[in-house]
């Protein structure tokens, strides 16, 4: 496993058995709730998220827009909700997958589908 793999930022309907499955997996993954986010606008969450050079991982498809509106954020990771909402060792699975290997550069400007 990586040493130095991506810090991310969950957005408010990714569970906590996601965030601690992705610190096992060397990711510095924190809730947005965790850190006083709760209820703020998504607009507020890219650019925090963005401050803090955190990729945002996501089940809300607002974020798509606000990543094409705002090419230099941090990087959006877009979890279809049908497909991981329930399943956190699946989400888990395919952020080390599609992130695991990224860095904080690379991340910058883009759009991953989970």
């Amino acid at each position: 496993m990586p040493a130095n793999r991506l810090r991310l930022a969950l957005d408010e309907h990714i569970s906590r058995a996601c965030m601690e499955g992705l610190q096992r997996q060397g990711f510095d993954a924190v809730l947005l709730v965790d850190v006083g986010r709760t209820g703020m606008a998504d607009a507020e969450h890219l650019a925090w998220a963005t401050s803090e050079r955190r990729p945002l991982v996501t089940h809300d498809n607002d974020y798509l827009g606000l990543a094409n509106a705002n090419p230099g954020h941090a990087g959006v990771a877009y979890c279809y909700p049908q497909k991981y909402e329930r399943r956190p060792g699946a989400l888990i699975a395919a952020v080390v997958k599609e992130l695991g290997s990224e860095t904080q550069a690379t991340v910058v400007g883009q759009v991953f589908f989970l």
